[in-house]
């Protein structure tokens, strides 16, 4: 079995007890500003998904849909979790390091113009909701950089 680095991050912060794990405590995290980052389960039901990525986008927190349920639960000691928040700055960041270069491996991006985002940001989305993150296009290059309240990834 192939080591998955962004599951392992998610089991250190569940260790160091910075881990809200399930529905009800997903939502708490987020509704209280304590959340850096979500990752909700690629198998978790359209509704899920759609709730999580509606309250993400309100609280301005980026999220994830990343690995089944099971790999979830397995990586914090549960049988299975359909979404999970990280409560560290510092994890957050990390764990968000990871799963990017994972979507840049994977090589499936594209852009939308963002409708809330008047300042010429888009949303970034990768390939089957993997990610939503939103992105400036650096004006020397041209070449997309990743941001999230003004800190760059």
């Amino acid at each position: 079995m192939r080591r998955d680095s962004v599951l392992s991050l998610v089991g250190i912060a569940k260790k160091a007890g910075k881990v809200a794990a399930g529905e009800f405590q997903t939502e708490q995290a987020v509704s209280s500003g304590r959340a850096g980052l979500v990752i909700v389960s690629e198998e978790a039901s359209e509704n899920t998904k759609k709730k999580f990525r509606n309250m993400c986008d309100f609280y301005r927190i980026p999220v994830f849909f990343y690995g089944g349920k099971e790999q979830l639960g397995t990586a914090i000691g549960c049988e299975f979790r359909a979404s999970l928040a990280i409560t560290d700055e510092g994890l957050s960041r990390s764990i968000e390091k990871k799963l990017l270069q994972f979507t840049k491996n994977q090589g499936v991006y594209c852009g939308t113009v963002g409708e809330d985002d008047p300042g010429g940001g888009q949303e970034f989305l990768k390939s089957p909701g993997m990610v939503r993150r939103h992105v400036k296009e650096n004006e020397v290059d041209g070449n997309m950089k990743v941001e999230c309240e003004g800190r760059e990834v």
